[in-house]
């Protein structure tokens, strides 16, 4: 990448340098690589995704999280681009810190994963300011349409298997 940054400031006049620079910063920051925390109450479940995500191409995980007052405290420090957060955790749940992550660092996106699938729990999760929601029941598929191409792509996902929804 500097290779290229010293060509574009060698080869073009300013006016182009700057039209240049501006794209290839743009496509400097879709090539990084996607900052996950991961927020589960499950020790197991939280390793499973963590590692699921793992093989995924520009994801990094920043870190995992046991509740939802840990995941406040571990923003600071581990600086993620998206946070996936379950809605029943002890201490502090989802929904609530999900609202406090959007107050406070509102360009970090939110996904909440759940076993709850009811549209009340959908709701809720819009009413917190979530960029997304994934059933556990379909989490593959659903982790695979958020950070499958590279590129956060917010969605609110349910099984397919339920009918009506």
């Amino acid at each position: 990448m500097l290779c290229i940054r010293k060509f574009l400031s060698t080869t073009f006049k300013a006016e182009v340098q700057k039209v240049w620079c501006k794209w290839f910063n743009r496509l400097e920051e879709s090539m990084r690589a996607m900052r996950v925390l991961v927020a589960d109450d499950h020790r197991d479940f939280r390793k499973f995704v963590s590692d699921y995500l793992r093989c995924m191409p520009n994801v990094v995980v920043v870190g995992e999280a046991e509740d939802g007052v840990d995941v406040i405290d571990k923003m600071e420090r581990c600086n993620p681009d998206i946070v996936l957060m379950d809605i029943s955790m002890p201490r502090r749940n989802g929904f609530d810190a999900t609202r406090i992550i959007k107050e406070r660092w509102p360009s970090v996106k939110v996904v909440i994963a759940t076993m709850h699938d009811e549209a009340m729990y959908r709701a809720r999760a819009v009413e917190a300011d979530a960029d997304g929601f994934i059933c556990k029941s379909s989490l593959r598929s659903g982790l695979r349409n958020v950070f499958g191409n590279g590129v956060f792509s917010p969605v609110f996902a349910v099984p397919d298997s339920v009918p009506g929804k």
